[in-house]
């Protein structure tokens, strides 16, 4: 039986002037029809990709697939800018948890947000609730970080957004790598008792590219502007940091290839200082995360520490610190 990936479903947002891909699996011809495209392709071991040229931004659009002779018709489809939101607690940190006030929460329809599945299955939206449009009741559920930088290119930009969740709590980066690049890099083969603590702590998803597989692996290659990138609490020993430039520099270049875009913006955010775990594993993630963004084209680093709390490892102060990422995309 052939099917479309979960992302491929009503009010879906679509990245602008990018290449727009459609993909699922199973064996079979497909056809896709979308404005005055139309594209055939046949499933090769079990998956298939469809691909239109960059369309400009706009909508609302229909969609006509035709999977092995059965057509679905997804409607309400936009073109804007889609952003993928990566790491692990601090940008999985909901609007409701922050202090930014609620009477403050607004309804966009135009910014939606989608819920891949995930290994830890407490998100309060799902694969099947597909893309979810913004409103007060509902953004509290989302990203902080997502919704605070969203609203801001929304408002500036006047385009649709869309938010893709691809973050786990308490992650490390070796989850979110390809086996092969860590077989590859001996260096990355950290004995156990020189990882942090959140390996075992997590062992369902905090194993060797569990993460890569099973969160990004099912969005690869749908078009993105922007990879938010907050993630490295969880790698602040002394033997991890140590290497940790080197880590993540090689999974923008996975993710970049996987996604078929070699030079995807990455806006990595620097984790703030912590009164509980300032040591040099911390420090060095710090730097780490600076070193990346001065030696990788497209990757901007987004400093954390003089705007975000000390006393908790989740800041609560979001909207400095996303207005300063929505400011760094917006400036490109």
């Amino acid at each position: 039986m052939m099917k479309l990936s979960s992302i491929f479903c009503d009010g879906m947002i679509l990245q602008g002037n990018k290449p727009i891909r459609i993909f699922g699996e199973g064996d079979g011809y497909v056809c896709v029809k979308f404005m005055s495209y139309s594209a055939t392709v046949a499933s090769s071991d079990g998956k298939w990709l469809v691909e239109l040229p960059p369309l400009p931004y706009g909508g609302p659009y229909t969609m006509e697939i035709t999977l092995d002779g059965e057509t679905q018709i997804i409607n309400d489809i936009l073109i804007g800018d889609v952003l993928l939101l990566g790491g692990q607690s601090n940008m999985q940190f909901k609007l409701w948890e922050s202090n930014y006030p609620k009477e403050q929460y607004e309804a966009f329809a135009d910014m939606r947000l989608f819920s891949p599945a995930r290994l830890e299955d407490n998100e309060h939206f799902k694969p099947q609730d597909g893309w979810v449009k913004c409103t007060p009741e509902s953004a509290a559920h989302w990203s902080a970080i997502g919704y605070l930088v969203g609203q801001q290119i929304h408002k500036e930009k006047g385009v649709a957004v869309g938010l893709v969740s691809c973050y786990q709590g308490a992650s490390e980066i070796q989850s979110w790598l390809p086996k092969d690049v860590l077989a590859n890099n001996p260096k990355y083969n950290i004995p156990l008792e020189k990882r942090h603590w959140d390996h075992n702590s997590f062992p369902v998803w905090n194993k060797d590219a569990v993460l890569y597989e099973f969160a990004f692996k099912s969005l690869a290659p749908f078009s993105f502007s922007n990879v938010l990138w907050y993630q490295g609490e969880s790698n602040a020993t002394e033997a991890e940091s140590a290497v940790y430039s080197d880590m993540l520099t090689d999974m923008i270049k996975s993710w970049r290839a996987d996604l078929k875009d070699p030079t995807l913006p990455f806006t990595v955010i620097q984790i703030a200082d912590s009164d509980e775990r300032m040591c040099k594993g911390w420090i060095n993630i710090q730097k780490a995360q600076s070193i990346v963004a001065q030696t990788n084209d497209n990757v901007t680093l987004i400093q954390s520490k003089d705007v975000c709390e000390t006393d908790d490892i989740h800041p609560k102060s979001k909207t400095i610190l996303s207005k300063r990422i929505a400011d760094s995309i917006l400036a490109k």
